[in-house]
């Protein structure tokens, strides 16, 4: 499926480092439809009523991460998501996060703090051709910086 098609999901907590990434989503030449869910509940309920070609969700995991796991494991745990890319992203992210592989995210991503750089990350993602690359995610391909 083409990448253009791709309908960015993001699950929108309170915090300035969604609305960042968020900025940084909708600026990208692309220009991906963006649905923001203020709640992993919403997005579920979305995803079981929406027929969404080729879906990406962005999850901020925030200071608490064991509900952020639990909630990547919900998703995973409806059968209709189980090719769900989910990308996590993290200012704080740490290489050992193997919590968050084995929660079942594909892609982690260190959150930059220069706008220009997390557009570039995001992009590189993006542009993943997720049918093919799917089988290739691993412990070694997990994180994502530049």
């Amino acid at each position: 499926m083409q990448n253009k098609n791709r309908r960015m999901l993001l699950i929108k907590d309170d915090s300035k480092t969604t609305d960042v990434f968020y900025a940084a989503l909708n600026n990208l030449e692309s220009r991906h439809p963006i649905t923001v869910f203020k709640n992993v509940k919403l997005c579920l309920k979305f995803l079981n009523q929406e027929s969404t070609a080729a879906p990406m969700l962005f999850f901020n995991l925030s200071e608490n991460s064991c509900k952020c796991l639990d909630e990547i494991v919900s998703l995973r745990n409806d059968s209709k998501n189980k090719d769900l890319p989910i990308v996590v992203y993290d200012p704080l992210a740490k290489l050992s996060d193997e919590a968050i592989f084995i929660a079942g995210a594909n892609i982690y991503i260190k959150k930059s703090k220069d706008p220009l750089e997390l557009k570039k990350v995001i992009k590189k993602v993006i542009n993943l051709d997720w049918q093919f690359e799917s089988g290739k995610f691993n412990r070694e391909t997990f994180f994502v910086s530049v």
